[in-house]
């Protein structure tokens, strides 16, 4: 576990991390008992110790050939990852929410920007994307927990220059802008 915690403390972005309770494992088996679930040693911990979490900005992650041909691009980025703490990423809540929306044989651990979502199997542990407007919906992206967080890098955001925008304004936006603008001075 030595590995997954370096990473995980690499990756979660601590300025927006609100709890920081380390969770007994009678919160983890009400949960794993009331889904009928298993979870593995690796995602017990992250639980345990982490939970509730969003990623640091520049950190993504790295997509396989195939996937990025699929979604288009090279990496993606990850809104949260679900936890045990009581707030909008509480682990029981989603599971509660999507039980009838993604297969049964998956259950959500955190989600993507645009109403993806990264999903457990729950009998082998293999980590997928759930892919909401795509024929086949769900994408392997790892066989375990670990492999899913050591995927993350970090990597610079391209810059933009605000200097090479043009802006071109309607006679009419800009003779209203102009009005109303008039009205604040």
């Amino acid at each position: 576990m030595d590995n997954l915690k370096i990473k995980l403390d690499e990756i979660i972005d601590t300025e927006m991390k609100q709890n920081s309770n380390v969770w007994g494992m009678d919160c983890i088996e009400k949960i794993q008992k009331k889904y009928s679930l298993v979870f593995p040693a690796d995602y017990v911990f992250y639980l345990q110790y982490y939970g509730n979490d969003y990623i640091k900005d520049n950190c993504l992650f790295t997509l396989s050939a195939s996937l990025k041909k699929v979604l288009n691009q090279k990496s993606v980025e990850l809104d949260s990852i679900f936890g045990l703490g009581n707030d909008a990423n509480n682990l029981d809540k989603k599971i509660l929410f999507y039980q009838d929306i993604i297969p049964s044989n998956l259950f959500p651990i955190a989600d993507l920007p645009g109403g993806n979502l990264v999903c457990m199997d729950k009998k082998n542990h293999h980590i997928y994307f759930w892919i909401h407007d795509k024929v086949e919906d769900t994408y392997l992206v790892a066989h375990n927990f670990s492999e899913f967080i050591m995927q993350f890098q970090f990597e610079q955001k391209e810059q933009i220059n605000l200097d090479d925008i043009e802006l071109n304004l309607s006679n009419d936006l800009d003779d209203l802008l102009k009005k109303a603008a008039e009205k604040y001075r």
